[in-house]
């Protein structure tokens, strides 16, 4: 009797830890970035609130809207805004940006400001302190003000729309805080509010995008490389058989009729010196530790964009 009674101890004492062990286990956050897992699982929570598709067909009666929206959903996935006033057609621009992009708008922001590392740890400390030092948040700042004063002597006329854009985001946000994108769940956040502010420092990241790097004297350097024909079919600047996303744009020649004309043009011809220089101060660029770094965390933000498709919303 006595050797059951110590089989049935050993067995509750065993039961008791592995319970302690996959409760402590489901409780603490994951690689000091993730959730823990039991928020992730758990029903009625994390994965299971993650939203479906877009609604075929969705109204929406919102207080301050001038008329009624419409936004149309083509069969890629890219919406088209139908308003009769500029006030809402930024409303429903902010509201499906937020639809299809929330978390990539989330973590631009959080990027250019530096606060990163506040949600994916110290794994971002490197990528915030490069951006804090850069002051981009700083000089969106300075731009807004540059850009307030200026609306106040009459001399541009769109920050209202702008605040309508937040507007919209900010709709989607109070209206969807149960069905966030599932990268929240993962990492165990929720976004703020969308300001004016944003959406310059996002501008601002976009400028630096579009135009820190040396992509063109890169392409150069290879033309020469590679020759005209390989380059080309490697790199063509027209994507084969494209149209345009407007619908009944009219007639539209295949692109690859365009392709085919490359054939005829000369291409550029740089002196060999020009070259040498080119490929000397691209050189010396790769040295410095700073730019490497920029293109590492420019590289690191690329993300892909999910469309959803047929679908349209109405906004009343």
């Amino acid at each position: 009797m006595r050797n059951q009674e110590k089989k049935i101890i050993k067995k509750i004492s065993i039961s008791i830890t592995l319970t302690a062990v996959i409760f402590t286990a489901f409780s603490v956050p994951l690689l000091g970035v993730f959730a823990p897992l039991g928020d992730i699982i758990f029903p009625g929570n994390g994965i299971w609130n993650v939203p479906g598709e877009v609604p075929e067909y969705e109204v929406l009666y919102i207080e301050g809207l001038d008329d009624k929206v419409i936004v149309y959903r083509d069969e890629w996935g890219i919406p088209h805004i139908y308003a009769e006033t500029e006030d809402d057609l930024f409303f429903a621009l902010g509201y499906i940006h937020a639809q299809d992009r929330l978390f990539y708008m989330d973590v631009a922001r959080r990027f250019i400001r530096g606060q990163l590392s506040e949600v994916l740890g110290e794994s971002a400390i490197e990528t915030d302190k490069y951006n804090l030092a850069s002051g981009l948040e700083y000089w969106a700042k300075k731009s807004l003000e540059a850009l307030e004063e200026k609306e106040k002597n009459g001399e541009i006329n769109f920050l209202d729309e702008l605040e309508r854009y937040a507007d919209g985001v900010n709709y989607y946000l109070e209206t969807h805080q149960d069905e966030l994108p599932i990268e929240y769940a993962i990492i165990g956040f929720k976004p703020k509010e969308w300001s004016l502010l944003d959406s310059i420092c996002y501008y601002k990241l976009m400028a630096q995008m579009l135009s820190w790097d040396y992509n063109d004297l890169y392409r150069l350097i290879n033309y020469e490389a590679l020759g005209k024909e390989r380059y080309y079919e490697l790199f063509s600047p027209y994507a084969p058989y494209q149209i345009p996303v407007c619908p009944n744009y009219g007639s539209y020649d295949d692109s690859f009729t365009a392709y085919n004309s490359l054939d005829n043009e000369p291409g550029p011809q740089p002196s060999p010196s020009v070259l040498n220089i080119i490929s000397n101060f691209l050189k010396n660029i790769e040295r410095v530790e700073s730019k490497n770094q920029l293109m590492d965390v420019k590289n690191g933000t690329k993300t892909w964009l999910h469309v959803q498709i047929h679908k349209r919303t109405v906004f009343n």
